[in-house]
């Protein structure tokens, strides 16, 4: 995850500089290895981070959802964190099936 396009869309959604700060802070802080070795960080998140998920959503939005929906807007699909799924037939209320049939391609 590059940290330039994940801060463009943080500051999308976040306009206090504070807030932005601690988030750029909190990404590019060093990672230290178990002999004590410090290693810049220039892109990804922190594993097991308390932000982490939040940020990965934030980015997967725009990274995939949002190309998703311009270049194949028939597919329609879930994403869970990080978790993808083709919902094919896609239910709507009432129980009635709409979009695509089982084994139709995606393809607009």
């Amino acid at each position: 995850m590059d940290h330039g396009l994940l801060l463009k869309a943080v500051r999308k959604h976040i306009k206090e500089d504070w807030i932005l700060m601690y988030i750029e802070r909190w990404l590019t802080a060093p990672f230290e290895t178990a002999q004590g070795t410090r290693l810049q960080r220039d892109r990804g998140t922190p594993q097991g981070g308390v932000v982490s998920p939040i940020l990965m959503n934030l980015f997967m939005h725009y990274a995939f959802d949002a190309w998703m929906q311009r270049h194949f807007p028939k597919c329609p699909f879930a994403r869970y964190a990080s978790s993808l799924s083709n919902v094919i037939p896609r239910y709507v209320a009432g129980g009635t099936t709409t979009g695509l049939s089982i084994g139709q391609p995606c393809m607009s």
